[in-house]
């Protein structure tokens, strides 16, 4: 059965289709590019655009601190209201299934931005592991991998520490147009930074031992 209709495509995948092809040939590239469908998909089912009046003007790829991979789809919007707004990352993919930040979808939003808060760990890490560190492998090092205990793992028991009204006033206090636009209460990330200080152990993989290590770790036992 088809989801509901998407602008003026009959399905999502219609939709999803068409934004693709605006999109992913300028991936591995610097160039600033339009997208009318993307643009129109955005502007018309973005929350923040809903809600503020946005329509992003312009489009690029941008590098992923992390991995290296030009994979962070910026928007520019050019709104006088919003200077901030030169360019930021945004996600059509969410506006494609009409995403909100609600209770159910907080805890998603939260990992994201318990990664990108552990984010200088990481690099920490990586800037002095060169090579994978698979027993025999010589290849360079792309992904930097959460061994013992996992990510998630850390995550989750940070989240579990949030009250309901605090999981309440973030969501109300909700602003993508912010830099920061989820406001977590410093003794959870003061947890995140405490545990990796201390606690987890990293692992410096190439791009196929990370991808056979996260394939193991999913395997049901």
């Amino acid at each position: 059965m088809s989801r509901k209709p998407v602008l003026h495509f009959t399905t999502q995948k219609e939709c999803k289709a068409a934004v693709r092809a605006e999109v992913d040939p300028y991936r591995e590239t610097d160039e600033i590019f339009e997208a009318p469908v993307t643009k129109q998909l955005l502007a018309k089912r973005h929350h923040a655009c809903v809600k503020h009046g946005l329509v992003p003007m312009r489009f690029c790829w941008g590098i992923h601190p992390i991995f290296n991979t030009r994979d962070c789809f910026l928007a520019n919007f050019n709104d006088v209201r919003f200077p901030q707004l030169d360019w930021r990352k945004i996600s059509w993919n969410k506006a494609l299934i009409g995403w909100r930040l609600t209770d159910a979808t907080l805890d998603g939003e939260i990992k994201a931005v318990l990664r990108r808060h552990i984010l200088p760990h990481i690099l920490a890490y990586r800037d002095v592991h060169d090579y994978c560190e698979y027993p025999g492998c010589l290849s360079l090092v792309q992904d930097i991998d959460h061994i013992n205990p996992q990510f998630d793992d850390i995550a989750c028991t940070a989240i579990a520490m949030l009250t309901q009204l605090e999981r309440a006033s973030m969501i109300n206090s909700y602003s993508w147009i912010d830099d920061c636009p989820l406001q977590i209460p410093a003794r959870v990330l003061d947890y995140m930074d405490e545990q990796h200080s201390t606690v987890v152990r990293l692992q410096a993989l190439c791009k196929f031992h990370h991808i056979m290590a996260t394939r193991m770790r999913h395997e049901p036992t």
